[in-house]
């Protein structure tokens, strides 16, 4: 896949919806959505949630989400344990 390089609104307004996606649908369908996405957006969308990580308590929601979807998708247990470690590196 080809690194689409965007421009700063467009990708203030791709954090924008990703965003949104976080408070209706919640953090794991979020990380589902990422992990499964072929999208060139997936790099803005990994910013998002590397400076969300940045908040202690967003932090320990994220590794909570992650360590349920591995219990929950264990087809994807390795996929999210990479991807936990790439997000919050030092938590995982």
């Amino acid at each position: 896949m080809e690194k689409k390089s965007f421009t700063r609104e467009e990708r203030a307004e791709i954090s924008r919806k990703f965003r949104e996606e976080l408070s209706s649908h919640g953090l794991k369908n979020a990380i589902l959505s990422v992990l499964q996405s072929r999208s060139n957006k997936v790099e803005v969308k990994k910013t998002v949630l590397i400076q969300q990580c940045r908040k202690k308590d967003f932090a320990e929601k994220f590794r909570a989400a992650c360590e349920e979807l591995r219990t929950a998708c264990p087809s994807l247990k390795m996929e999210i344990r990479q991807f936990a470690r790439e997000i919050a590196p030092s938590e995982t």
